[in-house]
């Protein structure tokens, strides 16, 4: 059984509006039931008996406390502390379980938001001492800082599973084993259908005695029948105010709603569904402005937030259901709450919130290419520029590309080592120093991407990955590929570069495991190397860099993920950034490697299976995109932790990037343009569960190989669409790599 929780939000009111609207879209995002201040009056000794029914029906309350006390109330017997403390006070006297979050001092605000009465600032003073007793506290900066905590925070107190909740009453379950659900249901003033059907009349009821009507959900397509009483009640209707608020249909949460859906077993099924919906919204919008002549005002726009449920708002009610996972919405179970109820207070701020940011209108193009619905090309790329410096590398690891004879290719290059002939150092250096011109006049601050092969293996190898840092002045974010066994070495032969580059340098350090056993057979190397590896590891850490260790993940290290969690203990210990567990790319299924279709898809499932474990130990849940774009999507977790030695809140990530194209892959289609589109290494006309993964690296960075050969693609070597610099002059190399940056003109992403 799905149970429910209504959380109460409680601050001082006009400081902190922005901070409550944030944590109440993130609880609502979680599938809770938010109740915010906003809909009493807290002036209003009248009120506090309502106040007081909320919280007595809420299971969780949040108070969110910053630099002001608040209004203090004069009479009664509370006379002399603020409404904020007495609903505080309330909430602990009733055994709600409270989750403060309180500012830190060092945030500065502006005047209007810092209490000047310094009786105020006493009794904020004792407020924070009584917000801190008995529970623990969560520290916030920012309102994105706040939000991720409160989610962080909810989700462990409701995994506790103490709270009655409320529950959607399944046609098996008994009425006597819910006590809680009448209770609940009278006290949020609200009535439930089996459907939406059953809802109908009761809606066309609401909409002939209402001056207004808002609709918030995917697509609006109920409302289009003239068959059903409820779209000629609307169409009939005269003098009513309509906003429809619709999915925006080429964003990418219509492809997870359509992706869950039973009836979309494949890409054929999907692209029919889609367009469906995307016919029935524009049909929508023609109906709204053309059949809708008697409505003294109609207006459509275009959400792309999480599609969590539908929502239906008439003058006297609000008509609300979940869309489901793997259900159709038309047959989930509908909740109408009363128009004075919190509940409909709330849910009408989220809605004019989403309302105002909503979009006006959709793309005029016409939409004709297969899988249209995945391409969005409002969306631009800035290419990071990776350097690989050589092709050797002191390891052979077993996941990186062999030849037929068993011969380990070089590096990035994917040829033999021994027909590499390196490129010109001095055209590499005005490579980086022509590249981060460019960015910086026409695009985002630049990324420079170091690697090889291994770039600090070998004295050679060290000076010149050393020459190329040196070179790097004007780049802001600079990522460096190591295994970390020769770090310390490459450290002491220049320290003051090392240091002078710190702040803006992440090193990428590769380290499947901490077994030594699994560690030999999947780097090919002696005993005691992965200690070499973890001592490099601490030093740099002790240096006070940002690390992330670069996980792949194969079936030796999967297999049992306590050694993946093992890692990110690792990690947190020695206050590392994180971890990134990858599976290995195939580049469009054109190189090979040493797994089968099987085994990358039993990967992808034992990724599944990690994905658990971290939600079971209550991590902070994030999806994010690969190098700040939306190229490669990521399943992100969270461990906030205090560090001792600065007594500051940290965080470590723990990052999977699944480029397998299984039925259980978690990364979707990744970003295209049509440069890629056109390319001998992008497989046409796909399958979803083909095992081929469509390659993306020509979308996320501009390469340059150990040959000097420089394209949008380490796989290409043809010269329309590679050139090489080993040559160059700075002026033809500025000039080329304008042709090429030409070519990211017109991305989109597939997701």
């Amino acid at each position: 059984m799905e149970k429910k929780y209504q959380v109460f939000i409680s601050s001082t009111f006009d400081d902190l509006k922005e901070e409550r609207q944030k944590a109440r879209d993130t609880i609502l995002s979680m599938y809770q039931f938010p109740i915010g201040m906003e809909m009493f009056s807290a002036a209003d000794e009248e009120q506090w008996n309502v106040i007081k029914e909320t919280i007595d029906s809420s299971d969780y309350y949040i108070v969110i406390i910053a630099q002001r006390y608040g209004s203090i109330i004069e009479h009664g017997v509370d006379k002399g502390i603020s409404y904020t403390q007495k609903e505080f006070s309330y909430a602990k006297k009733k055994g709600v379980p409270i989750l403060a979050f309180i500012i830190n001092d060092s945030v500065l605000l502006t005047a209007d938001k810092v209490e000047t009465d310094e009786i105020k600032k006493e009794k904020l003073k004792e407020f924070k001492e009584k917000a801190k007793t008995g529970r623990v506290v969560e520290w916030w900066e920012t309102g994105d800082e706040l939000a991720r905590k409160v989610a962080v925070a909810l989700s462990k107190e409701i995994q506790k599973g103490k709270r009655p909740g409320w529950i959607r009453a399944e046609s098996n379950v008994e009425k006597d084993s819910v006590p809680c659900a009448d209770e609940k249901i009278m006290k949020l003033g609200m009535k439930k259908y089996p459907n939406l059907l059953a809802a109908y009349n009761d809606i066309v009821s609401d909409i002939t005695d209402s001056t207004f009507f808002d609709f918030m959900g995917l697509q609006g397509a109920n409302f289009l029948r003239d068959s059903n009483n409820l779209s000629l009640a609307i169409k009939e209707k005269s003098n009513l105010k309509i906003r429809y608020l619709v999915q925006y249909p080429f964003s990418d949460e219509i492809r997870r709603r359509l992706e869950n859906l039973p009836e979309c077993l494949n890409d054929d099924d999907l692209e029919e569904k889609w367009r469906t919906i995307y016919g029935n919204i524009k049909e929508l919008k023609r109906e709204c402005y053309v059949e809708y002549r008697k409505a003294e005002s109609v207006e459509l726009r275009y959400f792309s937030n999480p599609l969590v449920f539908r929502l239906l708002f008439t003058q006297k009610h609000l008509y609300m259901n979940y869309y489901e996972k793997g259900k159709n919405t038309t047959q989930c179970e509908v909740y109408r709450y009363d128009y004075d109820s919190p509940t409909y207070e709330t849910y009408q701020m989220y809605f004019n919130n989403i309302w105002i940011k909503a979009q006006h209108s959709l793309p005029t193009k016409k939409i004709t290419a297969k899988y249209s619905f995945l391409k969005d090309r409002y969306f631009q790329v800035t290419p990071s520029l990776v350097i690989n410096v050589c092709a050797d590398c002191d390891m052979n690891c077993s996941y990186c590309p062999k030849e037929k004879n068993g011969q380990k290719l070089g590096g990035e290059n994917l040829k033999s080592i021994s027909q590499i002939n390196y490129c010109n150092m001095q055209a590499i250096k005005n490579l980086v120093k022509e590249f981060s011109k460019h960015i910086l006049n026409d695009r985002d601050k630049p990324i420079l991407r170091i690697t090889g092969g291994e770039p600090l293996f070998g004295s050679e190898n060290r000076k010149r990955t050393m020459a190329i840092l040196s070179s790097a002045e004007d780049y802001n974010r600079i990522v460096l590929c190591t295994n970390g066994i020769s770090f310390i070495k490459a450290y002491n032969e220049n320290s003051r570069l090392w240091e002078g580059l710190k702040r803006k340098m992440l090193l990428k350090i590769s380290l499947d495991t901490l077994n030594e056993e699994k560690f030999q057979i999947l780097t090919g190397t002696k005993a005691g190397t992965l200690e070499s590896v973890k001592n490099g590891i601490q030093f740099a850490a002790k240096k006070k860099f940002r690390i992330e260790l670069n996980v792949v993940a194969t079936k030796e290290n999967v297999s049992d993920l306590e050694d993946i969690l093992k890692l990110f203990e690792f990690s947190i210990q020695n206050h590392l950034v994180g971890i990134k567990i990858l599976t290995v790319n195939d580049f469009g299924g054109n190189v090979s490697f040493e797994q089968t279709i099987e085994e990358q898809a039993n990967i992808s499932q034992k990724l599944e299976e990690l994905i658990e474990k971290l939600r079971l130990k209550g991590y902070e849940e994030r999806e994010v995109f690969l190098n700040d774009n939306k190229g490669i999507k990521m399943k992100r977790f969270v461990c906030h932790y205090v560090d001792p030695g600065n007594e500051q809140d940290e965080e470590c990530t723990l990052t999977i990037v699944d480029h397998h194209n299984s039925s259980l892959s978690l990364t979707p289609r990744r970003t295209f343009s049509e440069f890629c589109i056109k390319c001998k290494y992008y497989p046409k006309n796909v399958k979803k569960d083909s095992g081929i993964k469509p390659c993306a690296t020509g979308v996320m960075s501009l390469t340059l190989r150990a040959d000097g050969l420089f394209s949008p693609c380490r796989l290409l070597t043809d010269s329309e669409n590679a050139i090489n610099i080993s040559n160059m002059k700075p002026a033809v190399i500025r000039s080329s790599m304008d042709e090429l940056l030409r070519k990211y003109d017109r991305c989109w992403y597939e997701s």
